[in-house]
């Protein structure tokens, strides 16, 4: 059976893939802000504190953890490795907190 296009899904599978978009985009920004020294782009509200370059990274792989998980065909191992990557990503800022 060939995989679906984005408009044959069900809504619920194009949501899903909407929002992972949107977060890796925002997440991407926020690193692209990072690198260049472009401090809007660090700044989801204008005036509140800028995201942290771990807090993008781990947007941007929960996006990409919830596009696979949206996808219709099975990508499971991938999935988990992403979320050990966050897991592992927010262990490392916890302890940076802690210590």
């Amino acid at each position: 059976m060939p995989e679906q296009t984005l408009i044959d899904r069900p809504a619920p599978s194009r949501l899903v893939l909407g929002a992972a978009a949107l977060v890796v985009l925002l997440g991407t920004l926020a690193l692209v802000g990072w690198a260049l020294g472009i401090d809007s782009l660090t700044r989801v509200v204008p005036g509140l504190a800028s995201m942290k370059p771990n807090t993008a990274l781990c947007m941007v792989l929960a996006g990409a953890a919830l596009a696979g998980l949206g996808r219709t065909t099975g990508r499971r191992l991938g999935v988990t490795v992403v979320a050990g990557m966050l897991l592992a990503i927010a262990l490392a800022s916890l302890v940076q907190d802690l210590t």
